[in-house]
């Protein structure tokens, strides 16, 4: 039997791994490289207006998208984004161009889709689905019912459920809790002293508060253990050889006994701390002595590996110390590996280098333009040498006396593109570990690392060198394919045309590689599009068979998560300030965004709602119903053969005095002329200002033509030349009861069903242009402005200015973002007005 020796290991210096690695650990660092290039890392923050919402509001949405730099990516252009409700149903989806990593849209929250309860809003790119669900940006949003009415049984109009807040039950102390154990460095080993890490959940997911003590095989009781914050606490424990150990809690009065790990009688200890400047790492083992006398300690994050060194066995130890300056802000795993590369310990950490962080200052000012007051910041943005950020950020500005909130509930660009993007597993209030600072919450934040599982990959996988799959590859809006022969072989050299026959009337072409593929690079075809794609020779005389790549449209599962809501305190004074904003709107039949219907009582027989009905559920027209000239329904459309919405508005014979001009570069887009007028009439798609026609006829439920001043003065100057209002259809209501079946649509059907995805548009929020009457007729909602596209100049500055405040009060700001180097910033800013 071989002799069991206690030894602590000394560390040599820690060198750089470019420089004096060994080459094994270059073989390491080289797998992790050409697993970063076939399965790139990218993140997803969204900054969303408010942290919850009522039935008939929108949420407004940036989105930032980054590589595992948190630099913007390059890698993907398209983000998926799904509202989900509690019974794992998405709800609603957009579908966002991701241009230099950033997006933004907004969601409706319509009546006929949303009822009050608990959501989640999560986000991801075709790309982070090769490393699962668990990497996607997730959100729990409350809705409440704030509507003054509840709509009635209109096809499509789901009920509303009822309208007090939405809270989630107290947490009981259940008789089943899950309580495990986690030992630093992975095991428990005789004769290594080990801190043990602790988590308890209940059975809803959700933290549980517990105490006990420990005991080992003879019931000998060692110590006892408290949790602190998210049911997470620690302990210390000196295992000894031939004994077991066990954790006894008391649970509703019943003491119930866990068991810890088994000690392992020979292996590794790994104990890590922090202070300002470096990382202390401590290693101990029990091994026999004919084994290794060499081990690898390797840092890395993002499957990029920061810092390696040998450590050497000596007679005494000490602990080394690794300068934090080589990590970047956010989590590094710690792991020791043996001569032979077989990992035995790990360890994670989280690196706070919050000198990294942008610093962002703000400075409100009002002042009397020649018709209003207006509100303004102005933006100072920093890095951690205090010079100017170039960067992109997003402001929202709320009336935080209706819209109340805890800053630890909150999903911050810190807590999130830092943490738990790169966690594996559900981290309750990641925001409290970010608010607020303090020794005792680094200790808090330290022990969620100890409990936490995180893996990106599997260090037996990256060492056995199993072929790396790319199941999912990025979406860049391109079309692409391969060009066959008869004989199925691959041509190169072989032209490839590419025909839109709706949509963008493109025509392209391109030349095979010399594997017979072709791309046609960011043609970004919509839902609708129809396009044809053929090969031929050079001379066009041959004609070859084109296979296009698929398309990856499967939407992911979802995953059940535990739900914590706001405070019902909070939850009612936002849900009570909501209604009153509402009540106002509908006394002056202003009430109208995104879709409210009043109730349509049924007397004895049912009675189907006309034409004129379902196409206006949803108008965003803020006179009210009836308030226009005239109203072209989707029952109207569907006698066009032309793609062009303009055109086919012209056909339907409803327009009178009215002149349409397409657009020069995209003649199936362009503007109304009021007769006589050189400014075009206002466009308002779904209740946002837009500056031109888009998307496909088959959506659009109604067209409002506003001309005359009784139904345009609403809009103030932005209506002097007259409104038109696009309705899309509505999710859930049936249309085609009132559409002519007969309809042969000869284009699409001549076409191979070619399926691509639907864009959602950059929204605005829209900021009526000062009008006395309007403004003072309209409430200033909860939120009073929002930002999505805030850019700093070279000085590190920008100025944001909006309608000044209705009403005194306290008002929050936050704003977000990135500068062009990867850092993170964010600022909370309070006001009085």
């Amino acid at each position: 039997m071989k002799k069991i020796t206690l030894v602590l290991l000394s560390m040599l210096p820690l060198l750089a791994l470019n420089a004096h690695a060994q080459n094994k650990l270059k073989d390491v660092a080289n797998r992790l490289e050409d697993i970063n290039k076939k399965l790139p890392i990218e993140k997803v923050h969204l900054h969303l207006d408010k942290p919850y919402y009522s039935v008939g509001d929108t949420i407004w949405v940036k989105a930032y998208v980054v590589d595992r730099n948190n630099q913007f990516s390059t890698i993907s252009n398209l983000l998926y984004v799904d509202l989900i409700d509690s019974k794992d149903a998405i709800k609603a989806s957009l579908t966002l161009p991701i241009i230099e990593g950033q997006g933004w849209s907004a969601i409706a929250l319509s009546d006929t889709i949303f009822n009050a309860g608990n959501y989640f809003i999560r986000a991801y790119t075709t790309v982070m689905r090769n490393y699962g669900a668990d990497y996607f940006f997730s959100k729990p949003l409350s809705l409440v019912n704030a509507l003054p009415y509840k709509p009635g049984n209109i096809t499509g109009a789901a009920p509303m459920a009822n309208t007090v807040p939405v809270n989630s039950p107290p947490r009981q102390a259940d008789n089943a809790i899950s309580l495990q154990f986690f030992p630093e460095g992975g095991s428990l080993v005789v004769g290594i002293p080990s801190k043990v890490a602790f988590k308890a959940i209940g059975t809803d997911g959700l933290s549980r508060a517990v105490s006990g003590y420990v005991i080992d095989k003879d019931n000998k009781r060692l110590g006892e253990f408290k949790s602190g914050h998210a049911g997470m606490g620690t302990f210390k424990l000196f295992p000894t050889a031939g004994n077991s150990y066990s954790a006894v809690v008391n649970i509703n009065g019943t003491e119930t006994k866990y068991p810890l790990p088994d000690v392992a009688t020979q292996g590794y200890g790994l104990a890590v701390t922090q202070d300002e400047q470096n990382v202390q790492v401590r290693i101990a083992a029990i091994t026999p002595s004919a084994n290794s006398k060499t081990l690898n300690l390797v840092a890395q994050a993002n499957n990029r590996i920061l810092y390696s060194g040998k450590a050497e066995f000596k007679n005494s130890g000490f602990t080394a110390s690794i300068p934090k300056r080589y990590f970047p802000a956010g989590i590094v795993q710690i792991t020791l590996l043996t001569a032979e590369m077989k990992p035995v310990a790990e360890r994670l950490i989280f690196n706070k280098r919050t000198s990294q962080n942008l610093k962002i200052d703000l400075f409100n000012y009002t002042y009397n333009s020649k018709t209003a007051g207006r509100s303004a910041f102005k933006i100072r943005v920093t890095d951690g040498d205090n010079k100017a950020a170039v960067g992109a950020f997003s402001m929202s500005v709320i009336n935080e006396g209706k819209v109340p909130y805890n800053e630890d509930d909150e999903v911050s660009i810190f807590s999130n593109l830092l943490l738990t993007a790169d966690l594996k597993g559900y981290v309750e209030k990641p925001n409290y570990y970010f608010t607020n600072p303090s020794p005792a919450k680094e200790a808090e934040l330290d022990n969620l690392l100890l409990t936490q599982g995180w893996r990106r990959f599997v260090w037996d996988d990256l060492l056995q060198e199993k072929t790396i799959t790319t199941a999912y590859k990025p979406e860049t809006g391109d079309i692409s394919g391969v060009v066959l022969n008869k004989d199925t072989k691959p041509v190169p050299g072989a032209r490839v045309n590419l025909l839109f026959t709706t949509g963008p009337q493109l025509a392209l072409d391109t030349l095979t590689d010399k594997d017979g593929r072709f791309i046609f690079n960011g043609v970004w075809p919509d839902k609708e599009d129809k396009y044809i794609v053929t090969a031929t020779d050079k001379r066009q005389k041959t004609s070859y068979t084109v296979e296009l790549d698929k398309q990856q449209m499967m939407v992911p599962p979802v995953a059940k998560q535990p739900f914590i809501t706001p405070e019902a305190s909070q939850l009612a004074v936002y849900q009570k300030a909501a209604k009153q904003d509402f009540e106002i709107l509908e006394s002056r039949g202003m009430l109208g965004n995104p879709v409210m219907l009043k109730e349509v009582r049924v007397i004895e027989k049912k009675k189907a709602p006309s034409l004129k009905d379902v196409a206006l559920l949803g108008s965003a027209n803020l006179g009210g119903k009836a308030s226009f000239n005239t109203l072209v329904t989707f029952k109207d459309l569907r006698s066009c053969a032309t793609a062009d919405l303009g055109t086919c508005l012209l056909s339907t014979g409803k327009l009178f005095n009215i002149e349409y001009r397409p657009d020069r570069q995209n003649p199936f887009t362009g503007a109304f002329y009021s007769r006589g007028n050189t400014q075009p009439m206002a466009i308002i798609r779904d209740g946002v200002p837009v500056d031109n026609f888009y998307g496909s006829i088959n959506d659009i439920a109604s067209v409002e033509i506003l001309r005359s001043g009784g139904f345009t003065a609403v809009y103030g100057t932005r209506g002097t030349n007259g409104v038109i209002i696009i309705t899309t259809k509505r999710g859930g209501v049936d249309y085609s009861d009132y559409e002519n079946d007969e309809y042969d649509n000869t284009i699409r059907k001549s076409l191979p069903p070619l399926t691509n995805v639907s864009f959602a548009p950059r929204r605005e929020f829209y900021v009526p242009p000062y009008n006395p009457e309007v403004n003072n007729a309209r409430p200033q909602q909860a939120t009073v402005y929002w930002a999505p596209n805030i850019v700093t100049d070279e000085n590190g500055s920008a100025t944001v200015e909006f309608p000044k405040e209705q009403a005194s009060g306290k008002y929050k700001v936050v704003v977000e973002g990135i500068d062009e180097n990867g850092s993170l910033g964010r600022k909370v800013y309070k006001y009085d007005y």
